[in-house]
């Protein structure tokens, strides 16, 4: 049995899945448990009907009663508990790798466990972005936000995280995911030596990477602070924040305002899964254990990999082209017009599949290929065809 929402494999009798933390459904389970009950209160109703048979006067049967009242109320509470915090486990310190792997290349996607959200364009015929969503099967569709400057999305907190890129000005906002509630949390400068990088939140904390400056603020109005600097990525899970420096990789705990060197590497897009962390450099993927007792260990060897997605048991990146592989595929489309498709093609790249355990590479056969970008979700994967294009299309494999 697999997890329907992460891929991964799970024991026959698993409550939720122990990797993303998504409750799963037992309907055969449950009526098991409901007949187990009623029989076992059957069985103890049969005892006491027969011991007050032996003696009318015995008073045995009414405390047992209540007592299996009290102990099917505590088992429910404890049902209900483990439901809870299996929803709610991503609070507590998992982060799902889909959500850092689509925010990490671009964040022009996000997702929930119901709806697609999207920065596109909402028609063909429009010119300027918006953020719309979706059900998993494109329909439903709905505009969240007009707004043609957000420019990167991601969910928190049951709301839309978003930034906006405009001429001198950041912006880091949070709104509901009908788009109401819209509200500026934090604006920054946007010139030629400033860059809003990265950006997270808790249930009460936004976490934003401000060009190498870890900077948090209470998501309620507060004083904005400085956390670390020298940072050049970083993934918020629960009490623990994971970074990366322009050598090293760190675990910082927020409770104690410790950090601990995980591993010595140059390290980028950082996605947390299965107890490591996956990040790639010059070359190539690798992943590392949070315990720092490991070295990093390459997983993939290409010093051309793009960007790269975690997606149940795989690892799907895009092999980019070389500029004279640029060249040559351009003119094959045309020999004198070249540069005009040369220039579309800029950081484009082949889908290429790994196992997560580690082994080869293989090529994706896919309707897709060249992407400059991938997404994916719970129900399967999308692409960026061009950095020009504002579309994401569908990604159908072969």
């Amino acid at each position: 049995m697999f997890c329907k929402n992460c891929g991964s494999k799970l024991d026959d009798d698993a409550v939720f899945c122990e990797k993303c933390g998504t409750a799963i459904k037992r309907t055969a389970s449950l009526d098991s448990a409901k007949d187990s009950i009623a029989q076992e209160s059957s069985s103890n109703n049969q005892i006491s009907n027969e011991s007050a048979n032996e003696n009318p006067t015995a008073t045995v049967a009414k405390p047992k009663s209540r007592r299996i009242i009290a102990l099917v109320a505590a088992l429910a509470v404890i049902v209900f508990v483990a439901i809870f915090f299996a929803l709610n486990k991503s609070t507590f310190g998992v982060s799902d790798p889909r959500v850092e792997s689509n925010f990490n290349n671009g964040g022009k996607l996000a997702f929930d466990d119901k709806a697609l959200y999207f920065i596109g364009l909402y028609d063909e015929n429009d010119s300027e972005t918006c953020v719309y969503s979706t059900s998993y099967t494109g329909t439903n569709k709905s505009l969240v936000s007009s707004n043609p400057n957000i420019s990167r999305i991601r969910i928190a907190n049951g709301k839309i995280l978003y930034a906006t890129y405009e001429d001198d000005t950041y912006k880091i906002g949070l709104m509901g995911k009908d788009g109401s509630d819209d509200n500026i949390l934090v604006e920054l400068t946007n010139d030629s030596d400033n860059y809003l990088n990265d950006f997270s939140a808790s249930d009460t904390t936004l976490y934003y990477l401000y060009n190498d400056e870890l900077r948090m603020r209470p998501m309620n109005d507060g004083e904005d602070s400085l956390l670390l600097d020298n940072v050049e990525d970083f993934i918020l899970a629960g009490d623990t924040i994971y970074y990366a420096t322009e050598s090293s990789i760190f675990s910082y705990d927020i409770k104690k305002a410790e950090s601990v060197e995980i591993c010595s590497s140059k390290a980028y897009n950082l996605v947390l899964c299965d107890e490591k962390i996956y990040f790639k450099n010059d070359n190539g993927i690798y992943r590392v254990s949070l315990t720092g007792k490991e070295s990093a260990e390459l997983i993939v060897k290409d010093s051309k990999v793009g960007n790269f997605v975690i997606d149940g048991d795989n690892i799907y990146y895009l092999q980019t082209l070389e500029t004279d592989e640029i060249t040559e595929l351009a003119k094959y489309f045309d020999e004198d017009e070249y540069f005009s498709y040369a220039l579309v093609m800029i950081g484009s790249g082949q889908i290429k599949r790994v196992p997560k355990a580690g082994g080869p590479a293989e090529s994706v056969d896919s309707n897709q290929p060249l992407s400059t970008a991938l997404f994916v979700y719970p129900d399967g994967m999308y692409s960026r065809t061009s950095i020009f294009s504002d579309t994401l299309s569908l990604v159908e494999f072969e």
